[in-house]
């Protein structure tokens, strides 16, 4: 069973950071994955997060087929919000960035594709590519979304698009500067790119330690606004917009593994609908709003010659 432990007093470890490339880094939690050990480091010099060494080598292994999550465990209410609060303002956002009366998107990572169908609805042409086979055929039957499956790595060349998403994509990648430039040539002149992922600086994180959802041993990297703006900038990208946004999601799991299963809280958020179990932390919500820590971060990005 995998397992997240704290280290009281961090200790050194020497291991490559991908944002500044520095070699010193801190061990502040101990990870252990079928009979593995591995630790999430804190690199000395920038700050990123990132585990060490790898629990998933081979890209099938990280391939999540689980479909409950991919569309908000089928709460209607949660996917209407999250279109309105989220979907409609990255929309918002791209179309006052692009120059084009049909705009081609690319969305990386698409899952069953629900939210690629709202930006086609918004007026784009788009195409999905999610590696899960299970969530590509959901999409496809359901949504009617041309979704191609297979990892960005294997993505054929060719195709430029005017907008390219990496929704919840980049924290699964070993090697995210060498994706961020494949798909850099994926843009056209003044495409962007809207990279959507977890914000370690986030008050979820702060709240709840080593009991976080950390996504392991899926989630091989952890972003701070700093470190990703780094990252991006280190590969010829210009931010354009960045902005948070909140998210309930994880967090009755992360205050279940907090109390232990055993407790009659737990029981209590097991037995309750999901979105009645978020709405429990509206409060911690409000907070990380009112602080700027919130649990999501999104940034736009287009090429520096970008005007």
């Amino acid at each position: 069973m995998a397992q997240l432990i704290r280290n009281k007093f961090p200790f050194p470890k020497s291991a490559r950071c991908i944002v500044c490339d520095s070699l010193q880094a801190r061990a502040l939690y101990s990870y252990s994955y079928n009979d593995k050990n591995s630790d999430i480091l804190q690199c000395s010099s920038c700050g990123h997060l990132f585990i060490h060494p790898i629990p998933l080598i081979s890209l099938d292994s990280r391939t999540m087929d689980t479909l409950d999550d991919a569309e908000f465990f089928g709460s209607r209410t949660s996917q209407f919000l999250h279109e309105k609060i989220v979907i409609n303002r990255e929309i918002r956002n791209v179309k006052k960035l692009i120059n084009s009366t049909e705009p081609t998107l690319l969305d990386i990572g698409c899952g069953t594709g629900w939210t690629t169908l709202i930006w086609q609805k918004s007026g784009f042409s788009v195409t999905g590519l999610e590696p899960s086979e299970e969530r590509a055929e959901l999409g496809a039957e359901k949504y009617g979304i041309n979704i191609l499956q297979g990892h960005i790595e294997q993505f054929p060349h060719g195709e430029k698009y005017d907008v390219i998403i990496l929704r919840h994509v980049l924290e699964h990648i070993a090697d995210p500067s060498g994706v961020l430039n494949t798909v850099k040539t994926f843009l056209k002149d003044r495409g962007v790119l809207v990279i959507v992922i977890p914000n370690i600086n986030s008050i979820g994180r702060y709240l709840f330690k080593e009991h976080w959802q950390w996504v392991l041993p899926w989630h091989l990297h952890f972003y701070h606004p700093k470190t990703l703006m780094r990252l991006v900038t280190k590969i010829g990208l210009k931010k354009l917009k960045l902005y948070q946004m909140p998210s309930p999601l994880w967090y009755p799991d992360s205050l279940i593994r907090m109390v232990g299963t055993d407790t009659k809280l737990s029981k209590f958020l097991n037995e309750k609908a999901q979105l009645a179990s978020q709405l429990l932390f509206t409060p911690v919500m409000l907070l990380g709003l009112l602080l700027n820590l919130n649990d999501n971060m999104t940034l736009i990005a287009g090429i520096e010659e970008f005007r």
